[in-house]
């Protein structure tokens, strides 16, 4: 039998403190840092919901970007995954707080996601044979498009189940990124299996390269622990073959993700055993809790982006489950007799084409709204919709439900603009809640203006970064310029001062253009194309 339950999770934990409400010009627009999390741990409990059968326990940190925090295996009483004792929050995701252990969802932009540590939308549905379905969802607002997460656990199940679907609403292509982030212990035996014969990796001094694995230099590289610095290897797997990736202890057992063939990249993260890994791990972890990171993603390397065309929707299915194979094999110095033992012992039970025929016959639950919803995210996702209504646009996909009661203080002057043509004066000494770069809102306020309405700073201020998120920067100068003759602020100083502290440190490194002026595309936001 398969359950879902609603659930809590006590664990020490640092306090994520209050996000930053400044703008964040050149990285996250309309995103804002979450950069007051401490170093003080306490217990808190977190609100979780429970997926379970006969054979695996599937826990889920909902208020933290859905992640899977743990994969128990109740048979064989194990771990899957690696489940960190603490939460510790640290600068590595695109908004700055990320936590390590787990499978993370990235989506978007390059880097860890923006909803890392943020609440996402959870809801709960039924398949036909009544298998309780998990679905989590938000609307991405750096591509402005909106992802979905159903993960089902079926009845006498060895594989947790996790179809991903991705919709592109607008009339114009986006970049898209996708990596699900996996982290595993790291054991002193364990080796790292992939069906390939090559791999690139990513210096980081920009530089990428390919070589053929798992040996090199005499070393062989399968082995994490073999590696003495921090490493990103991304596996090049053969379109023919079913993609996938597993870490084996000396028994030959261990955690294996696999998936359709959208789904094609195949990645190794070490940290490394020099002293700044291992220090990187033991500042995560709270102790000496070692982990490696597994991954799979929607291309070959996470330095590139797919282009995903207009009004398409992608969709994908991955499985995590338990490997098992004879340790002779799975540690034999013949590379190809190692992962082909693993190959034949995950095709027994979860062939590519069985997982190819599940995702065609999940369609129509992905399709379907969702019964209840038991959190909601953000509200950006219900202004849109209220947008695309106003406008008759193409509306969002019937599947999510961006309700008005997800609609907080951070939408509301948005609201406003869309419905009375005005956006809301507030004091430069308040709190601004909710930035904006799409351009839609841009021309709605640009009209408003025109029309002898929103003639204030704020306006102004929101143009201004709207621009310059657009790499006109002389045109958000102007903007911001004109943001202080309406009415002085410590935001529109702020960001000026940011814009003249990148032309003294342009000026310092002596780089001209051929007519002897500032080479202007210094300026420019870096795209995340």
């Amino acid at each position: 039998m398969s359950e879902l339950k609603l659930e809590t999770y006590i664990m020490p934990s640092a306090a994520l403190g209050k996000e930053n409400p400044l703008p964040v010009l050149d990285e996250c627009l309309p995103y804002t840092l979450q950069d007051g999390y401490n170093r003080t741990r306490k217990n808190r409990s977190f609100k979780t919901v429970v997926l379970e059968n006969e054979t695996l326990k599937a826990t889920f940190l909902i208020e933290l970007g859905g992640r899977l925090w743990s994969l128990y295996h109740k048979k064989k009483k194990r771990e899957l995954l690696y489940v960190n004792p603490v939460f510790q929050p640290c600068n590595l995701a695109i908004r700055n707080a990320w936590f390590s252990g787990g499978v993370e969802w990235n989506i978007g932009i390059m880097g860890h996601s923006v909803f890392t540590c943020s609440p996402v939308f959870v809801a709960t549905l039924k398949m036909g044979d009544g298998t309780p379905v998990l679905r989590m969802y938000e609307w991405e607002r750096i591509r402005m498009v909106p992802f979905q997460i159903d993960v089902f656990l079926p009845e006498n199940s060895d594989f947790l189940f996790v179809r991903v679907k991705i919709v592109n609403p607008n009339e114009f292509e986006v970049p898209m990124y996708w990596w699900s982030n996996i982290a595993v212990p790291e054991e002193k035996d364990s080796r790292v299996l992939v069906p390939a014969n090559s791999a690139y990796t990513h210096m980081y001094n920009g530089e990428k390269k390919s070589f053929p694995i798992p040996v090199i230099n005499g070393i062989d590289l399968s082995y994490p622990t073999n590696f003495q610095r921090s490493a990103d290897i991304f596996y090049i797997i053969d379109t023919e073959r079913q993609p996938w990736i597993t870490t084996v202890d000396r028994e030959g057992k261990g955690l294996i993700q696999t998936s359709t063939s959208r789904l094609k990249g195949r990645k190794l993260f070490v940290w490394g055993m020099h002293q700044g890994g291992r220090h990187w791990q033991k500042f995560l972890s709270g102790n000496d809790h070692p982990y490696i990171e597994l991954q799979a993603g929607i291309t070959y390397t996470q330095w590139e982006y797919i282009q995903m065309p207009a009004g398409a929707e992608w969709s994908w299915l991955e499985a995590y489950g338990l490997i098992e194979v004879p340790p002779e094999k799975a540690h034999s110095s013949d590379w190809e007799t190692a992962y082909t033992s693993v190959d034949k012992e995950l095709k027994k039970t979860i062939p590519m084409d069985k997982l190819e025929e599940q995702l065609i016959e999940t369609e129509e639950m992905a399709d379907r709204k969702p019964d209840e919803i038991i959190q909601r995210g953000s509200g950006w996702g219900a202004l849109e919709r209220i947008r695309r209504e106003k406008f008759g646009e193409k509306p969002l996909p019937s599947s999510l439900i961006f309700d008005d009661a997800s609609l907080t203080a951070e939408q509301l002057p948005w609201l406003k603009l869309l419905r009375e043509g005005e956006l809301p004066y507030i004091s430069p000494k308040e709190k601004i809640c909710g930035w904006m770069i799409q351009k839609h809102w841009q021309e709605i306020l640009e009209g408003s203006i025109k029309k002898g309405k929103s003639n204030h700073w704020l306006s102004w201020l929101h143009l201004g970064n709207m621009y310059y998120n657009q790499s006109n920067v002389e045109k958000a100068k102007t903007l911001w310029e004109k943001s202080l003759s309406n009415e002085p602020s410590l935001w529109a100083y702020r960001n000026l001062a940011i814009l003249e502290k990148k032309r003294r440190q342009y000026r310092k490194s002596n780089w001209v253009n051929e007519r002897g002026s500032e080479n202007s595309h210094y300026y420019r936001r870096k795209k995340h194309y």
